[in-house]
């Protein structure tokens, strides 16, 4: 399935440019190749990033009401799984 995304990719203009130059230098199957890692690097960071997302939206908000009374944050118990910086 990789393969059949960067077929169509590299006549897409965003790989056009990269696969024409890799396919002089190395040859039209490694640039293939490469697009394919390209593309599968891009959808790595944009599921990555949806995930962390999702994440934040469900953590739990720190005690603000600690942090308006006295500038501090309750510690957090160890091994907490936390996505927010922690005021101390």
């Amino acid at each position: 399935m990789r393969g059949e995304a960067a077929q169509k990719a590299k006549r897409n203009p965003a790989y056009a440019d990269t696969f024409a130059r890799l396919a002089h230098r190395r040859g039209k199957k490694i640039a293939t190749t490469a697009i394919a890692r390209k593309l599968l690097a891009r959808v790595w960071h944009v599921l990555s990033e949806a995930e962390q997302a999702a994440r934040t939206q469900e953590a739990p908000t720190p005690l603000w009401d600690d942090v308006r009374d006295n500038g501090r944050v309750a510690p957090i118990p160890r091994g907490a799984d936390v996505a927010f910086p922690t005021l101390v």
